[in-house]
């Protein structure tokens, strides 16, 4: 619905902040939660620019991402605390490689990815991660069939394409991938997107 109501905000290339993405939810629901605004606006926008204008199609992809897997994320940004500060137990998750996960690591490890940081001590080992979010989200009964799970296909392509990750890295890869994009299917994909713009000019 937020889609249709105010695509015309995307057409017109305007770019609006944080407030004014609100105030046009509310427009929808009155009492629209704040703080799921400001949450999809960090996966566009880094922690210390929260007063900087987003894209419309920008801040529509995040937000339908953090409103349709908000407890994923949730889990998934405790999952990267707890290795971030050396809590976890890395015992919990036992990975046997195989000849093939060998090669395909070692070509990762040739890769330049958006998500590493030109500090290489940014973030965290991003197949420590994956293993994570496998074990105690993806793989745990109880809790996927709770919850919203992106597909692990996207997941594994996303976190095997460098050797950090950090946390604000990782949603904004979720955020792009096409897979997950079209996993919630709630906006027509992107490419759709740009189409009806094109013909619309």
């Amino acid at each position: 619905m937020f889609w249709k109501c105010f695509k015309h905000i995307g057409k017109s290339g305007d770019l609006l902040s944080v407030k004014e993405y609100h105030s046009l939810l509310s427009l929808i629901c009155s009492d629209f939660p704040h703080e799921i605004v400001q949450k999809s606006a960090r996966i566009v926008l880094m922690e210390d620019a929260m007063d900087c204008l987003m894209s419309f199609n920008d801040f529509l992809s995040a937000f339908q991402m953090q409103l349709y897997y908000e407890e994923f994320l949730a889990k998934c940004n405790e999952i990267y605390d707890e290795i971030a500060s050396g809590s976890h137990r890395s015992a919990q998750v036992v990975v046997v490689p195989t000849s093939d996960s060998k090669s395909k690591r070692h070509k990762n490890t040739e890769k330049v990815s958006q998500l590493e940081s030109s500090n290489s001590l940014d973030g965290v080992d991003s197949m420590s991660f994956y293993d994570e979010i496998l074990h105690h989200v993806v793989h745990h009964s109880s809790t996927a069939k709770t919850i919203s799970i992106p597909p692990s296909e996207s997941l594994k392509q996303i976190l095997s394409s460098a050797n950090r990750v950090t946390f604000y890295g990782f949603l904004m890869a979720l955020a792009k991938n096409d897979l997950i994009y079209q996993s919630i299917g709630a906006v027509p994909h992107k490419s759709r997107l740009a189409d009806e713009d094109a013909s619309e000019r």
